[in-house]
């Protein structure tokens, strides 16, 4: 198995997603062995949260907590899914934007429910009750940490 990751790393071509595992007789999985190429998918790529995977209806899902660790805008990611869901006909409560009449300066907590849709509360981090006053961003605070690509 460690020679075909390591050919598969060497040979990856940027944008494929060619599986590795393909058949691969050290593996007993043919979930994973029978299929020359899988398709994964980001689950934060479309609306930076993994809502969709949450909501497929066999989950069954009553209740979402949702966190909002970014200091800008932070209902974009809840109204996103919102969107995503009517577009997509999945059940998901309606955003009151009433609720979001100060987005410089949320509040703690927000409850949002819907007649067959799970309940989701939102719990921006950046708030009036754990920053209180205004909030200065510093070019620190907004540096990503590096990312290291390694080659075997």
């Amino acid at each position: 198995m460690w020679q075909k990751t390591t050919q598969g790393l060497l040979t990856w071509k940027w944008g494929t997603n060619n599986n590795f595992l393909y058949k691969c007789s050290a593996l007993d999985a043919p979930v994973l062995t029978k299929e020359k190429v899988v398709s994964l998918v980001d689950a934060g790529i479309g609306i930076n949260c993994a809502f969709p995977l949450v909501l497929r209806p066999q989950r069954k899902v009553k209740l979402i907590l949702s966190f909002d660790y970014g200091p800008f805008e932070p209902f974009m990611a809840i109204k996103q899914t919102a969107k995503y869901c009517k577009e997509n006909c999945i059940p998901f409560p309606e955003i009151d934007e009433s609720l979001l009449k100060d987005p410089d300066n949320p509040s703690d907590c927000y409850i949002f429910r819907g007649e067959g849709a799970p309940t989701v509360m939102h719990f921006p981090l950046f708030n009036r009750v754990n920053c209180p006053g205004n909030f200065h961003v510093t070019p620190t605070f907004l540096k990503a940490p590096d990312l290291f690509l390694v080659r075997l």
